[in-house]
């Protein structure tokens, strides 16, 4: 099986299994997601649809809230943004905080009922919506 079929299987599994585990995303089990859709968008130039490779994006997006642990994992490389601010807002699990490495402040967003996910990132002059899906992990 070749990487693309893997990963497409994956995702696959992931919005399949979402609405099972609609009650684990409020923040209470570990969450694994995967980025779909990428959108950036830049001041004076409009918005556009990109691969995440191109733009550094996050591939995978894991939350662990029992460890106050955010991971972001591009290009092969983990990296753990700061959290800085969770609520569970209607029927929503709103996670907000900014990156060290980029400068971007972002905001995580996923329907509980669904699993469905939108990150925003801003920064000097640019934007990312990042859509997705999330699954539950097994608790450790």
């Amino acid at each position: 099986m070749n990487t693309m079929t893997k990963i497409c299987s994956l995702i696959g599994l992931m919005i399949a299994s979402a609405s099972l585990f609609a009650a684990d995303f409020d923040g209470s089990k570990p969450i694994l997601c995967a980025s779909l859709d990428v959108l950036e968008c830049v001041d004076g130039r409009g918005c556009e649809m990109v691969a995440a490779d191109d733009v550094d994006a996050p591939q995978f997006i894991s939350v662990d809230l029992k460890h106050n642990k955010v991971q972001l994992d591009r290009s092969g490389q983990p990296r753990h943004p700061e959290l800085r601010n969770l609520e569970n807002l209607n029927n929503r699990l709103v996670l907000q905080g900014v990156g060290a490495e980029t400068g971007l402040g972002w905001t995580f967003s996923v329907d509980q009922d669904t699993g469905k996910f939108v990150l925003s990132a801003s920064g000097d002059e640019v934007a990312f919506i990042i859509f997705g899906a999330c699954t539950t992990l097994p608790t450790s």
